[in-house]
């Protein structure tokens, strides 16, 4: 797709780059660092709703294939509510330092003179 400031002032290989180094880096393990305990509480209530809601849908389904996509989601949603309450030290060092490395990259060309990571325009 076209971003909304056209293609012309838009490098779309760095667009493309930039968006799979950021879906390389793992947000879950920096909010479960870094959230307060008492927020953990609530966002562990949240996630058992949205597991037992997603287990309801998934006993419903008649597809095989649909069921296969809500048992490989369940799962991630119970990694992520395990990692929430005790996030690993040697994980969150290195996610540390991978988003560290992404914002030193984008800080660094920011400061070479381009107006935005992107290209010429903000789009």
């Amino acid at each position: 797709s076209e971003p909304l400031g056209g293609t012309t002032k838009v490098d779309r290989s760095e667009v493309d780059r930039l968006v799979s180094t950021l879906q390389g880096w793992n947000g879950n393990d920096y909010a479960a660092a870094h959230t307060p305990d008492n927020v953990k509480g609530l966002i562990g209530s949240m996630g058992a709703y949205k597991r037992k809601y997603a287990e309801a849908r998934m006993k419903e389904c008649t597809s095989p294939e649909l069921k296969a996509v809500y048992e490989k989601k369940i799962a991630g949603m119970e990694a992520n509510s395990k990692a929430m309450q005790t996030p690993e030290p040697e994980k969150v060092a290195a996610n540390q330092a991978q988003l560290t490395a992404i914002l030193d990259e984008a800080e660094q060309q920011l400061a070479s003179g381009r107006p935005f990571i992107a290209g010429a325009e903000y789009t």
